[in-house]
């Protein structure tokens, strides 16, 4: 993932600053860039790391990458030509593949789907016919097709990318309604899955699961709903077995605010419990807070269970992680709230809420509020059992970060000792958070250790990336510049990426 805004961070070398640690950042990879270029955008799967870059020569759009193995140590590079005047919509790694969907700048609707397998370099290039204006959101790749799914308008659709005949169909299964797609996901036996959150009517909102065979005809339409009052919003799902799927999601009111999580175990007979978690019901949901706000939080959740009366706790959620965990899943959900400014004087409108505060915009005949962006909060790390149960939660204090975009800015880890690994932008630093499941704790600003370096240099670090791997480290990466010591001449620009790992650097496995 890419951050809109350059954070900085001023590093220093300082052996105390190392030992105390509990997440170090140790540098792996390094290469020289030139001085006008940002560096290179990062995937990574079970197979490896792949960094990529576009550049025109003459205009033609070329690739730029390199293979990493799961160590970072470079294993393939090379460049590829995907045309003249082309431009990258969507890109991914999955199943040892890199794939990028392009299409030319023109009028024309066609797309051009390149592959590049991880352990060869090789790499094709497959164009098909078609004639949607689709804005694509999710890329998968099977081994006989692609599934393409965004929006049409303000419609969601997906693309059925045929390797044999080169053409693309709309998917059947969709309803012409209004909403958003969730997840695309394709099964080992080639069968594949898409979720929707959909409106049925004017207000009422549930989840659409959507199977289809591995030739794209229809299997099932399985609906999700809440049973009560509230709207299922959002859903992340996890396959269990061949026959049994994992939900978490936001349920809520009529408004795009939810009210807390919902988790199902949905069966291919339509059998299904629905779990309904309140913030409230969480133990450490508001730890961000201070203490004398979290009593007085505590004080009237209690109140308002004890007469009986619904707990109002209206958040801006987006759950970005379901994997696995244990014999259950680990989810990670950000909490952010929009914020709107005063066009004339330059100062945010704060609403209360009751229990929160959240900004929402004041309109008057005086005052003229504009969109500026989000403020994430906090995030949530929970984890579930197989049957939709609530077993732990833990969170991550957010307070200082904005963002104009919605996408993950948070990422979790799961250790080999049962720990939970959290790590942050958190606005202009990294933050890690390294905890036991049941055992809420502060947040940390982790060092970083240039192992390369035999004394201490003056170094600039622009992180740009964090990215998570599956059972793996996470990575973050970014620009370094180096500078002689005592001199403000820049001596080198580098692409730099580092593992982050618990523990110091003397027992951290490089």
């Amino acid at each position: 993932m890419r951050f809109k805004a350059i954070l900085i961070f001023l590093l220093s070398t300082t052996g105390c600053g190392l030992l105390s640690a509990q997440v170090v950042a140790k540098e792996k990879f390094r290469i020289p860039i030139r001085s006008d270029v940002e560096g290179y955008q990062m995937m990574a799967n079970e197979s490896g790391t792949f960094l990529h870059r576009s550049a025109l020569d003459q205009g033609k759009t070329l690739i730029d990458f390199i293979f990493l193995d799961q160590n970072l140590s470079e294993r393939q590079r090379g460049i590829v030509d995907i045309g003249k005047d082309m431009v990258v919509l969507i890109s991914n790694m999955k199943n040892g593949k890199a794939s990028f969907l392009t299409k030319t700048r023109s009028k024309s609707q066609d797309l051009n789907l390149l592959s590049i397998r991880s352990d060869t370099s090789t790499y094709i290039i497959r164009t098909f016919r078609n004639g949607l204006p689709i804005r694509p959101y999710f890329l998968e790749q099977g081994e006989t097709y692609a599934i393409i799914a965004g929006y049409l308008q303000t419609r969601p659709v997906a693309l059925y990318l045929d390797y044999n005949t080169g053409s693309a169909r709309v998917l059947p299964g969709f309803f012409n309604l209004e909403g958003e797609v969730n997840e695309v996901r394709i099964n080992p036996n080639g069968s594949f899955d898409i979720l929707l959150a959909l409106k049925k009517g004017s207000s009422e909102k549930a989840i659409y699961l959507q199977q289809y065979q591995s030739d794209g005809s229809l299997i099932r339409t399985q609906i999700l709903k809440s049973g009560s009052k509230y709207n299922l919003i959002f859903a992340r799902s996890m396959r269990l077995s061949s026959d049994s799927i994992l939900f978490a999601g936001i349920y809520g009111n009529r408004t795009e605010f939810s009210r807390g999580i919902f988790t199902s175990t949905l069966t291919t007979s339509g059998s299904s419990v629905l779990r309904l978690y309140n913030y409230g019901d969480f133990k450490n949901f508001f730890s961000h807070l201070s203490e004398k706000r979290i009593r007085r939080i505590e004080s009237r959740i209690q109140k308002l269970k004890q007469s009986g009366k619904s707990i109002k706790l209206p958040f801006r959620t987006l759950i970005h992680e379901l994997v696995p965990s244990g014999d259950g899943a680990r989810m990670l959900a950000e909490m952010v709230a929009p914020v709107y400014r005063n066009g004339y004087i330059g100062y945010t409108r704060y609403a209360n809420t009751g229990i929160f505060q959240f900004i929402k915009p004041y309109y008057s005949q005086q005052r003229d509020f504009t969109f500026d962006g989000y403020r994430f909060t906090h995030a949530a790390v929970a984890g579930i059992k197989r049957d939709g149960t609530l077993l732990w939660d833990l969170n991550m204090n957010l307070k200082s970060f904005r963002s104009f975009t919605l996408k993950a800015f948070t990422i979790s880890h799961e250790t080999n000792s049962e720990q939970v690994l959290v790590v942050t932008s958190g606005g202009d630093r990294i933050k890690a958070k390294l905890t036991d499941k049941n055992k809420q704790q502060g947040d940390e600003i982790f060092p970083f250790e240039n192992e390369t370096s035999q004394s201490p240099k003056k170094e600039d670090r622009y992180f740009l990336q964090l990215i998570g791997r599956a059972g793996l480290p996470p990575l973050c990466a970014g620009i370094l510049e180096e500078q002689q010591g005592g001199s403000e001449k820049t001596t080198g620009k580098f692409f730099f990426i580092a593992k982050l790992v618990p523990g110091n650097p003397a027992a951290a496995n490089p």
